[in-house]
């Protein structure tokens, strides 16, 4: 009896890694950025693949901004965008400062809202105006 036992924790512990992995393997992220001298910052973050309740961290030169919980539709497609432009920002963007992206490059980390797992990251280069 306890074989059996041992057996069907393995196979349980087992289906749900797999089931995990496929989850996760199957988001992915986008970081489009863009520098206006020293008046604007703007970055937007993409994911799909995503599935529940989501959240991004954007980070430039160690300091980062975390976006609002988004909620993936059957699309699965997400896009969080931060800005430092105020009419960008009364559109929705998260508010970052003018100066917040550093030696023109940014990173993206998309994260389940509850568990806080890492679902997707990657790191851009930005384009300066």
């Amino acid at each position: 009896m306890g074989f059996k036992k041992l057996v069907g924790a393995v196979v349980t512990f087992l289906a749900l890694s797999i089931f995990l992995l496929g989850d996760v393997n199957a988001a992915a992220i986008s970081v489009k950025c863009t520098v206006t001298g020293a008046s604007r910052s703007s970055v937007s973050v993409v994911g799909t693949g995503l599935s529940g309740n989501n959240y991004v961290i954007v980070g430039s030169g160690g300091r980062g901004y975390k976006s609002g919980i988004k909620t993936a539709g059957t699309t699965g497609v997400l896009v969080f965008n931060f800005d430092s432009n105020p009419a960008a920002i009364a559109a929705g963007a998260t508010p970052i400062p003018a100066t917040f992206i550093k030696n023109l490059r940014v990173e993206g980390f998309i994260r389940k809202a509850v568990t806080h797992r890492w679902i997707a990251a990657i790191a851009a280069n930005c384009t300066a105006k």
